[in-house]
């Protein structure tokens, strides 16, 4: 937090700044930012808690919890190649709006997987994650690279890039954090007769749990008792993404721009409007600037 808030400062106060700022004041470059961060927060928490569940709670290989993956990307590969022109007819708010509220039924729907296999229900709710994506990805890419000049479309880039991986990585440190806290606070009740380092260990994770478990006389057991408390830490982690979702699409309905009527980048000293489309005058600029 310390040091954005000192990239922004210094940033403000150069001639020639790394990146402007001011971009994400424009409502459609900044809900496009946030969007793509919250889409991948969503994306990279749930897989990562899918894979360990697959594997370790219903059995799966390595191989095959990939694979059981796989149905995100065929609703989400359609919605991405549609997005753009139902976008131009409804706006930025409403496919934005509309993703991310299916993202977050989707995270619900995921969270409510329990011990026993239930693949059918994953897939519908993995095609439901993948279509909210391809719904709001694509026009949240599109509306950065629009709020920029041409000539700085450089800078477009760069942020697409950066709020992914950002979104990345705040969504595995974040399922990881919260998935590992519920889990304790559930295994605690139906591990207190072992000893403290047996209970240390199964604390741990649930692959540890699983590990301890074939070396005790009450293996199976404490094996049980390991995968509940993990689905219910997943669970909760879920519905908490699910919430940050939730709520992030209810503000970027309010926040983001309606139907597109022009290609309006934002530019140092707010220019706007059809001077800043073209490419003499932003040629212009740059050398002014530079």
């Amino acid at each position: 937090m310390l040091a954005g808030a000192g990239f922004v400062l210094v940033e403000r106060r150069r001639a020639a700044p790394l990146l402007q700022v001011g971009l994400f004041g424009d409502r459609g470059f900044g809900a496009g930012a946030v969007s793509l961060v919250v889409q991948f927060l969503a994306a990279f928490g749930v897989f990562f808690l899918l894979m360990q569940h697959l594997q370790l709670v219903w059995g799966y290989s390595p191989l095959r919890a990939g694979l059981a993956l796989a149905p995100v990307a065929v609703p989400l590969v359609v919605a991405a190649v549609l997005a753009p022109w139902v976008c131009e007819r409804v706006g930025l708010r409403v496919m934005t709006g509309a993703g991310l509220a299916l993202v977050a039924g989707a995270l619900v729907g995921i969270g409510g997987l329990g011990v026993d296999e239930d693949y059918p229900r994953l897939v519908v709710f993995l095609g439901v994650f993948g279509l909210g994506l391809g719904i709001c990805a694509t026009p949240a890419t599109a509306a950065i690279v629009r709020g920029v000049p041409r000539a700085k479309q450089g800078v477009a880039s760069a942020v697409n890039d950066v709020t992914r991986e950002l979104g990345a990585v705040v969504g595995i440190a974040l399922a990881g954090s919260l998935l590992a806290g519920s889990y304790r606070t559930h295994l605690a009740p139906a591990i207190t007769h072992l000893p403290a380092a047996a209970r240390a260990q199964a604390s741990d994770s649930l692959a540890a749990a699983l590990r301890l478990a074939g070396d005790t006389p009450a293996g199976p057991g404490l094996a049980a008792a390991a995968r509940r408390a993990f689905v219910d830490g997943f669970h909760d982690t879920l519905s908490a993404l699910a919430v940050i979702t939730a709520v992030t699409a209810i503000a970027l309905t309010v926040w983001a721009p309606g139907r597109h009527r022009g290609h309006r980048p934002w530019q140092p000293g707010e220019t706007r409007g059809r001077d800043a489309t073209n490419p003499s005058l932003v040629d212009e600029q740059d050398r002014s600037t530079s």
